[in-house]
């Protein structure tokens, strides 16, 4: 028996034994804090013509016993028909290439720092989307994350370069896949038609999947979801559900993330606000790992008014790891019957996101009124006077500010 041709699969291997028209697919690859490595087998025959499937089991390939009893199955059942098969040996080997495989992990890359395809990262949608990696937007329960998920996803599909939120569309179609693990399909659909008629946008076409399974124990699903509709991005919503266990549990926090790089595509996931009434500034709610992996991170918040049909959206950035920290997007949404608009806003505007905005900006913001002491404007945003009157002699020699007669401060003009 020859070594098997040995090739990289989404989350697994595939190995091909051509002499004997033997393969063997290994997916859902683990590995275990005691050391075990497990996976999942499908062993494919094509001795007879037709390729067929022979058996599926899981594996533990750190394990002696479980490989003789495997290989002690395989000859009862197959002995007859397959008896050139020597499974000791196949599964020995199996066990053998997959196992180094794991160890060795991904190959090195050698490149120099002045090569000249070396280009600055990109975005699908700047400043929300860095392509090709993971973005949370999180907030609380009906901040409207999912709503503000297939605004995005419009921008990103028909592609809406002329839309007037003030988000920079990419230069050609791009198609996401919504994994919903909390709604329903209809729901979406109506979402999106609501959002379509509003807008008065084209038909848009929407790719749903449903989801049951963690996203790491589903991933080969997903990739042939991915490649059937043609997905360049996923929107996952929400982390909770897709994480499929304890959120404070950092071993499924990093599946999570190593799924979504296994994949090699730029995800949009919702997340939920860590509740925690010590502290002022919301994070998203689990693992620290969540915050660490993300590479942009924003936070979702609504400001609504019981019984009224409209509501404020506002996305703070709150982490970017390639770029500056962003100023917030606001929006307003307006729901009448079968039709939503969405139009863009000005954060400082609402009073409720108001204590959300930096510090200098709301400086600025309130001086543009007119001019007032550092007492003045310390008060009048609710902000330490000691850190007005820093920041004060900073957008002073920034010329952003000017100091006048008795102590006041006010905006600086061009002039």
């Amino acid at each position: 028996m020859d070594n098997p041709e040995i090739k990289d699969t989404l989350g697994g291997y595939e190995l091909s034994w051509s002499d004997i028209k033997l393969r063997i697919t290994v997916t859902k690859i683990k590995q275990h804090r005691d050391n075990r490595v497990t996976g999942w087998l499908m062993i494919y025959s094509s001795k007879k013509a037709k390729e067929r499937l022979l058996h599926q089991a899981d594996l533990n390939f750190a394990s002696t016993q479980t490989q003789k009893s495997l290989a002690n199955s395989l000859r009862d059942r197959y002995d007859k028909d397959y008896e050139e098969y020597e499974w000791d040996d196949i599964i020995e080997s199996l066990r053998y290439f997959v196992l180094e495989r794991v160890r060795q992990g991904e190959p090195v890359q050698q490149s120099y720092s002045d090569d000249e395809d070396i280009e600055p990262p990109t975005y699908l949608i700047h400043p929300i989307m860095p392509e090709n990696q993971p973005t949370v937007i999180f907030g609380e329960p009906g901040a409207g994350k999912s709503r503000m998920a297939q605004i995005l996803y419009i921008v990103l599909t028909l592609p809406w370069y002329n839309n007037p939120l003030g988000l920079v569309a990419p230069p050609r179609p791009i198609r996401p896949l919504i994994l919903d693990y909390e709604s329903d399909e209809d729901t979406v659909k109506w979402r999106m038609k609501c959002l379509q008629l509003g807008l008065d946008l084209p038909p848009i076409p929407i790719s749903y999947r449903r989801c049951l399974l963690p996203i790491a124990d589903d991933i080969e699903a997903i990739q042939e979801a991915m490649v059937q509709v043609g997905a360049e991005a996923l929107i996952i919503d929400s982390i909770a559900a897709a994480v499929g266990g304890d959120l404070l549990d950092i071993p499924s926090a990093m599946r999570f993330f190593t799924t979504i790089r296994q994949l090699k595509t730029t995800a949009l996931c919702i997340g939920q606000t860590q509740k925690d009434p010590e502290k002022k500034k919301k994070t998203i709610y689990g693992a620290g790992i969540y915050e660490y992996y993300s590479r942009s991170i924003w936070e979702c918040r609504k400001a609504q008014t019981q019984g009224e049909n409209e509501m404020h959206i506002a996305l703070h950035h709150r982490k970017a790891n390639e770029d500056m920290l962003h100023r917030p997007y606001a929006f307003h949404i307006y729901f009448n019957e079968s039709k939503t608009t969405v139009t863009q806003e000005r954060a400082q505007d609402i009073p409720e996101f108001q204590q959300d905005m930096p510090i200098k900006p709301r400086m600025l913001e309130e001086l543009g009124h007119g001019s007032l002491t550092a007492k003045e404007l310390a008060e009048n945003i609710d902000v330490s006077g000691s850190l007005v009157s820093k920041y004060l002699t900073q957008m002073k020699a920034e010329k952003k500010v000017v100091k006048l007669a008795n102590n006041r401060w006010g905006k600086a003009t061009e002039e």
